[in-house]
């Protein structure tokens, strides 16, 4: 626990460790059994005030969009804003599909890939990534226990990438 608070000042991916810890959990220990789960409620409740304080003393010392003022333009982050919550998670799927693509094949790699903001379902490449991600959700979901260790990983992938997936603006 000490190691996470520590974690959590140093780089703020460290946010989803209590979570990939719960999929572990569910996966290895309890074997996909939600009741069992739920019974070791008491090993996750540290992670969570730990969380919850964090958060908190975040809040308190960084201005929420004090980031974006400081930098001036929309430029110089991974994401354009789009202009409203449904074309900012097409957007974010988008971003999903490329972090995959580089996973898989890593060419032209780049501290920060500008991706455009998804405006319409029009936009072919947001639909596309859209399927092969709903596809690898379903895959890992029907194929958890047959196929664990590619399942649990998919999820990991999905879990790990939570903090910078922007989905909530910071």
């Amino acid at each position: 626990i000490l190691m996470f608070a520590l974690g959590l000042f140093s780089k703020e991916e460290v946010l989803a460790l209590p979570l990939v810890l719960v999929l572990y959990d569910y996966y290895f220990i309890v074997k996909f059994k939600p009741i069992e789960l739920l019974k070791k409620w008491q090993c996750y409740l540290p992670f969570l005030v730990v969380t919850i304080i964090y958060l908190s003393a975040r809040l308190l010392v960084i201005k929420p969009g004090s980031a974006i003022s400081s930098w001036g333009s929309a430029a110089y982050f991974n994401i354009i804003p789009a202009d409203n919550v449904l074309w900012h998670l097409l957007t974010i799927i988008k971003t999903f599909y490329l972090y995959i693509t580089l996973l898989l094949v890593p060419a032209h790699l780049s501290a920060f890939h500008i991706i455009p903001s998804v405006a319409s379902w029009r936009d072919g490449e947001a639909i596309a990534s859209l399927i092969v991600i709903f596809g690898l959700l379903c895959y890992a979901l029907y194929n958890r226990q047959k196929n664990t260790a590619v399942s649990f990983f998919i999820f990991l992938f999905f879990i790990s990438s939570l903090p910078i997936s922007n989905i909530i603006p910071i």
